[in-house]
């Protein structure tokens, strides 16, 4: 299969990250694929701030370090995860957002990549904030979902 060329892959940093991606290995079509690894870091911004300035955290100063950090952490999944003859391209992208939902649907609406695939728990707690439902019905592009 060919149909992927491009791939976008949100990634949580976290130690369960590698269990839910592990059936990446399994994806024959994924072998020449540019993959990308993308992992939307949490900011906070509030409006009201020191001489009338919003404030945001992380600030400037600790982004570039959490940056590194992140996708450092990445690439150690990255390489585990991949299939074992994986000969493609490898992306690893942190980006930081107040609404990260929103961040990844931009960002898969102005690079239009072939495939999201999309790692996902089974059950979500009393409130719906599914990540994979707003990505599938906020963007037209295919969506593989992970469930572990």
């Amino acid at each position: 299969m060919t149909f992927a060329k491009k791939v976008f892959i949100p990634i949580e940093i976290s130690q369960e990250s590698e269990n839910h991606l592990i059936n990446l290995k399994d994806l024959a079509f994924l072998k020449d694929a540019e993959i990308h690894f993308i992992h939307l870091f949490q900011t906070m911004t509030y409006a009201f701030g020191i001489a009338e300035a919003p404030l945001s955290f992380p600030v400037d100063g600790e982004r570039e370090e959490i940056e590194r950090a992140g996708i450092d952490l990445m690439k150690s999944i990255g390489q585990k995860v991949l299939p074992h003859d994986f000969q493609g391209k490898v992306d690893y992208e942190l980006r930081f957002s107040d609404d990260p939902k929103r961040c990844f649907v931009r960002l898969v609406k102005n690079e239009s990549p072939d495939l999201v695939i999309i790692p996902c728990r089974v059950k979500h707690g009393v409130f719906e904030s599914s990540f994979a439902k707003f990505v599938s019905s906020q963007t037209s592009c295919h969506l593989l979902l992970l469930k572990h």
